[in-house]
């Protein structure tokens, strides 16, 4: 019976067919423990095969050609070779383990192309063996950044598509070539030679090395390793995934079904949650649990998360349909891309879970077992003995109770409304039970959940159950060591229904703090209604001003060392007193600080530990606990001169001063009172991350210490995603994002391309919601600084290439025509757009409106309600027609907004006495031009709801907006009007108000009395009752001025021209309409003063002006019909591919086929649609809506098709009206009316 094999060390090498080579593996061999060597090209002198070696038996094919792959392995291994698979690049043996066997590869591929298919025989062996436990070895000849190539090449992207199927784990660890030669004196290395293993082996693989010069006389660099077989096998599975159900597959009826049947035979709806103790609670929860779990495996499919792997029955003969299959797909929508690009951006590559780290010590850990302990213990310190007379003081005093009130209980509108606002695609707890999952249960038993989390309030007890966290373990990108420990990021994930009490006593313990104002207001991190443009600015701003001032300026940015995973908890717990925090809610807290436990799952392995430091990445309230801790330091009092602000954990202090001496001075304090704030809470800054910035000359000469250690200046800092230099240019950042933009552009492309090919809708998505995004970041800071003609001119490099990519242009097309034809806003004059929005959220005030008119913002968090008492406003809807009324109510309120064309806005309240049509009170209210139309509809609804308050009469309040009335459903919206009325209805209890939505316009009384007063008061000449100047104006005034700005740099530019005579002259069918609505206008055109209607129309014509042919007007008599003849004999006219549509950015490429005795007809009014004169409607019925329509002067009454469907759209867009008047024109004569009976009607085909 063979040997059971315990442990094999590990060789792999290419030899580049080297006799030299051949000699120093054997030296290597010779002097160590070496089980098996995986070799590539060895060296085979004038045979075919590899002669035998001393000690090792070799395996390699039989009757091969040459040999390129081969196995060496200790005789007393007894192993043998899988003949089947065996080939002269491919050597595959099986090797006795502990209750299973574990299968050895060797493998090269050749450079160029994979003329044996090897990765094919590969991946039947896969199949054929799916489960068991493999080592690949060997020379792949691809380059790919998953394994830190600097590049991709096809060869890397098949073979990382080949891991990826078949889950295989890559050995690879760190960015040390396997390939090193020197060409032409220049010097070569890559990473070629791989390592690759089944992930049940996941905890058996340690010790990967390459070892540089072993072998000198091969190219390719030794690479070692050892598995380690004495635990049993591994699962199947490498990771552990807490999502379990599919709910998007799931039947919800049959859940709630299923639900309420085990939920009634429990009981638990019996048991007086009230009175429950901490011990019956958590069973209670825990039973809960279980029966919502076995509700959902009853219902919902069990997620599978292996990757399937590409099937055996796979041949040449389904390449066509694979083909056809990616056609269709680089065809999709945008959404489809967008979520594409969403995926890839947050990928990470296949970088493996952590297998042999790297301990403090510099020795490695060898099991899974002390990899997750280590990772443990490193995330989630242990808190050290309290030395410090501080921290003994600090831990004593936060056992002391707060003298303060506690905090109503939670309601069910909180307790919904928060289940509600969570991501279901957010990974779950060790329950499994997604927020999908826990919101349905709450909908159901809303009560039930309700009193489960008021008496974890009660009892200020947080669950066990909900306290145990599952640590997902993620590597930080870039990073070239994932050895290291700090290479990697815990997050937590802990059950749904847990997050919902952390979420719950998190917004009562900020909106307590913040309605005392105990909160400093420099902490911008984790702050409802601040982000990091304000935080930035308040920095860029005391700069400019002192050094306006003349005066000496420096910036220290300071980096706290692991902030969140080292929080003290009884800095905490003293944090939470100095803010106010209601009684029951610091006490909830207290509980939840305690007994904590996190669990780290690695291959079949799971350790756990108990946790008394630092805020859980990935909880509800961690990020509000840590500003609870830093609180205390943003309160100091700093010298004068002296300013610290904070996002997050970083921490800023500037420090202004007249003379060197003093912000010497002042900055060496600040710093030592921070430094000492640290100590006193266990945290420690670290000085070699510390950046120090000085912004004046003369402050060069200070010596800033920290920690007694001087720091050193640098000319630049990167703060919050923001290099900042010391002249205030910009001019790294904007290198920067432009650097970054274009390494995010190939890197999304060339993920894009094997897929789905780059199809220019695709990039037109990727480049608006993307690159554009990463270039604006921010915009409000450094935007000033791309009017700079050398800042301007590189951003504008980079957006042509992008809009030459877009447009599939030629790389000598001018700026000027390729922004036009891709229809890219140009990217200064984008910028300097945002930065004007950015400033007006900011600073409330922007020069686009006078200075008078103040802008809306929204109603502070703590001017709200409390979370208690809020509720939202609920709604019916009544289907109406033109025949029916509502029932009639007490009394009916109709309320309306209207805005006119000119700007004018009105808002109006009618009210009918009760059972009758009469108007018994009309309300009229004049809102200032730059108002909203949404603003007038609330503010209707407002006056209403103070009308029947103060006549203390019930009504029912009917409204045509929908989104008015959705705002209203929010029970913590902070528009100020809604919010309003939250506070009037909640104010006045008593007046029973009730709220409906009626369809617009469809005949009711009531509604189009509003309507008209609505409109009368937008017309009256008198001063608006309401002035607020909404953000969304802002931001329309701000587009229609770049679009006007863009146009004028069009016309006026030299480069373009072409581009400007075939069709793209004016860009004014781009600009937003002159309203607030933000809505492209629909151009008319004139033609001899006479306005042409519709949105066809005016296309047409534009392209008959643009092809120099004139066009008779049409007539009412002729029901606005054009027909026209086209040429003698058959005709076919492509337009060109620039054509693109403005709403949907998709281009045109379509191919218009004219056939003989044919003529055009083409309708005004958008119905447009040609048939093929034989076909008749056979070839695009199927993709019509028809309907019967008498065509003007034939007599046949043939059906008339009223839209054309392109890709599923019900109408022609405007692109695709331009496009096609322009290809009819060009190809057709135009004849005048009315038209001949003989007139047909021919085929538009797509391509």
């Amino acid at each position: 019976m063979p040997r059971v094999i315990n442990r094999l060390q590990f060789s792999q090498a290419n030899l580049d067919r080297s006799r030299n080579a051949l000699h120093e593996l054997q030296v290597h061999l010779h002097n160590t423990d070496t089980d098996i060597a995986l070799i590539s090209e060895p060296y085979i002198g004038n045979s075919k095969h590899v002669k035998n070696i001393q000690g090792f038996n070799v395996f390699q094919a039989d009757g091969a050609t040459k040999v390129r792959a081969c196995i060496l392995a200790k005789t007393h291994i007894h192993a043998i070779t899988l003949t089947q698979f065996t080939t002269d690049d491919l050597c595959i043996i099986s090797i006795p383990a502990k209750n299973y066997n574990i299968y050895v590869v060797s493998i090269y591929i050749e450079p160029r192309t994979d003329t044996n298919n090897i990765l094919n025989k590969l991946d039947q062996f896969l199949h054929t063996h799916n489960g068991s436990h493999v080592i690949i070895g060997g020379d792949f000849n691809g380059w790919h950044s998953t394994w830190g190539s600097s590049a991709d090449n096809p060869r890397g992207a098949e073979v990382a598509d080949f891991i990826l199927t078949h889950d295989l784990q890559l050995g690879n660890v760190g960015q040390t070539p396997t390939f090193q030669t020197i060409t032409h004196g220049q010097k070569r290395n890559s990473i070629i030679d791989l390592t690759l293993y089944s992930p049940n082996l996941i905890s058996k693989i340690n010790d990967w090395r390459v070892h540089p010069g072993h072998f000198p006389s091969t190219q390719h660099n030794h690479i070692t390793f050892a598995i380690n077989l004495t635990q049993s096998p591994a699962l199947t599975k490498n990771t552990y995934s807490t999502f379990l159900y599919q709910t998007n597959k799931g039947n919800w009826h049959s859940f709630k079904e299923h639900l309420h049947t085990k939920i009634f035979n429990s009981g638990i709806l019996d048991k007086n949650i009230e009175t429950l103790t901490s011990t019956q609670l958590e069973q209670t929860i825990i039973t809960l649990t279980e029966i919502i779990n076995d509700a959902s495996t009853q219902t919902f499919p069990i997620r599978n998360n292996r990757i399937k792997p590409r099937p055996p029955w796979w041949s040449d003969e389904l390449q066509p349909q694979q083909k056809a299959l990616d056609l269709f797909c680089s065809l999709q929508t945008k959404e489809n891309v967008w979520s594409l690009t969403n995926r890839l951006l947050k990928s990470r590559g296949f970088n493996p879970p952590p297998q042999t780290l790297r301990r403090k010590n510099n020795t490695y850990t060898t099991t899974a077992q002390e990899t997750a302990q280590e990772l443990l213990k490193h995330f989630y310190p242990d808190d050290g003995p309290d030395t410090d007379p501080t921290h003994i003081q600090t831990r004593v005093t936060s056992n002391n109770i707060p003298n303060t009130q506690d905090d109503p209980e939670f309601s069910q509108e909180e307790v919904l409304e928060t289940l509600r606002q969570m991501n279901p695609n957010k990974a779950p707890g060790h329950d499994h039970l997604t927020s999908d999952i826990c919101s349905m249960v709450a909908s159901q038993y809303p009560g039930l959940i309700t009193n489960i989390l008021n008496r974890c309030l009660s009892l200020a007890y947080f669950p066990s159950t909900w306290k145990k966290t599952i640590v997902k373990v993620i590597p930080k990108p870039s990073k070239t060591d994932y050895t290291d420990l700090s290479a990697y990021r815990p997050i937590g994930l802990i059950p749904v229904f847990g997050k919902t009490l952390e979420k719950l006593f998190t917004k009562r313990l900020v909106y307590s703090s913040q309605r005392q104002k105990t909160l400093n207001t420099e902490q911008y991190g984790f702050t409802q209604q601040t982000g990091t443009t304000q935080a930035i600015l308040s920095i860029i701003n005391k700069v400019k001003a002192a050094k306006q001032k003349h005066q000496e300026v420096s910036v220290v940015s300071l980096d706290i060392k692991a902030a969140f995973d080292n929080a003290w908890w009884p800095a905490i717990l003293s944090g939470l007193r100095d803010v106010g925090c209601p009684l029951n809610i610091y006490k909830l807290i207290n509980n939840y600080l305690s007994d904590r436990t996190v669990n780290l799952t690695i291959g079949e392995h799971t350790t756990s530990k108990t946790n008394n430091k630092g805020c859980i990445q990935g909880s509800a309230c961690g990020p509000v606990l840590w500003n609870i801790l830093i609180n205390k330091l943003l309160n100091t009092r700093f010298p004068p001169g002296c300013h610290l602000q904070a996002f997050a954990d970083d921490v800023v202090l500037l420090a202004t001063a007249s003379d060197t001496d003093t912000l010497q001075r002042i900055t060496n304090t600040s710093l030592d009172t921070i430094f000492q704030w640290g100590k006193s809470v266990k945290l420690e800054f670290g000085p070699e991350k510390t950046q120090l910035i000085h912004f004046s000359n003369k402050a060069q000469k200070t010596q800033i210490k920290i920690n007694n250690i001087t720091l050193k200046p640098v000319e630049t800092i990167k703060y919050l995603g923001v290099i900042i230099d010391r002249r205030l240019t910009f001019k790294n950042h904007i290198n920067y994002i432009i650097q970054k933009s274009q390494n995010l552009f190939n890197k999304l492309c060339n993920f894009i391309r094997p897929t789905w090919g780059i199809h220019s809708d695709n990039i037109k998505t990727i480049y608006h919601m993307v690159i554009v995004p990463t270039i604006t970041y921010a915009a409000g800071v450094w935007g000033d600084s791309v009017n700079i003609k050398t800042y301007k001119n590189k951003i504008l490099s980079l957006q042509r290439m992008f809009a030459i990519k877009a447009i599939r242009g030629f790389r000598t097309i001018s700026l000027n025509a390729a922004l036009a034809l891709a229809e890219f806003l140009p990217l200064d004059i984008k910028i300097n757009e945002i930065q004007c929005i950015e400033k007006a959220r900011v600073e409330h005030q922007t020069h686009l409106i006078p200075s008078d008119i103040p802008i809306e913002t929204p109603t502070h968090p703590s001017q709200l309600l409390h979370p208690s008492v809020r509720t939202g406003i609920r709604h019916t809807t009544y289907k109406n027609n033109l025949h029916k009324h509502i029932k009639p109510a007490p009394h009916d309120i109709y309320t309306d907004g209207s805005k006119q064309e000119n700007g004018e806005t009105g808002a109006a309240f009618i009210v009918h006495s009760p059972n009758t049509h009469l108007t018994i009170h009309t309300s009229k209210i004049k809102l200032h031009p730059t108002s909203s139309i949404f603003q007038a509809e609330l503010l209707a609804i407002k006056e209403a709801c103070k009308w029947a308050t103060k006549n203390n009469t019930s009504c029912i309040i009917h409204s045509d907006s929908r989104s008015a009335l959705t705002a209203l459903e929010q029970i913590s919206n902070t528009h100020p009007l809604v919010s309003s009325i939250h506070r009037i209805l909640h104010q006045n209890k008593h007046t029973q108000i009730q709220f409906k939505w009626v369809r617009a316009h469809t005949g009711i009384v009531g509604n189009e009395k509003a309507d008209a007063a609505a409109k009368a008061a937008s017309k009256a000449h008198k001063a608006p009752n309401f002035i607020s100047c909404p953000l969304s104006h802002i931001k329309h005034i701000a587009r229609l001025k770049s679009y006007t700005t863009w146009e004028k740099r069009y016309l006026e530019e030299p480069t373009g021209a072409r581009t400007r005579e075939s069709g793209f002259g004016s860009l004014a069918g781009d600009r937003p309409r002159t309203g607030a609505s933000g809505t492209e206008e629909r151009v008319a055109a004139e033609v001899d003063g006479t306005t042409l209607p519709g949105p066809f129309g005016p296309f047409f014509f534009a392209a008959a002006a643009a092809a120099g042919r004139s066009l008779p007007l049409p007539s009412a008599a002729n029901g606005g019909l054009i027909a026209a003849h086209p040429p003698s004999g058959a005709h076919t006219f492509r337009v060109a591919p620039h054509f693109k549509n403005p709403e949907n950015s998709q281009s045109l490429n379509i191919k218009v086929k004219v056939m003989p005795k044919c003529s055009v007809l083409c309708s005004l009014h958008g119905s447009v649609i040609i048939l093929d004169l034989d076909q008749k409607f056979r070839d695009l019925g199927p993709h019509l809506d028809l309907f019967s329509e008498f065509f003007p002067g034939s007599g046949t009454n043939p059906p008339f098709p009223h839209n054309f469907v392109k890709r599923g759209r019900s109408k022609l867009s405007v692109g695709e009206q331009f496009t096609l008047c322009e290809a009819i024109i060009r190809a057709t004569n135009i004849v005048s009316f009315p038209p001949p009976p003989e007139s047909k009607i021919f085929v538009l085909r797509g391509e």
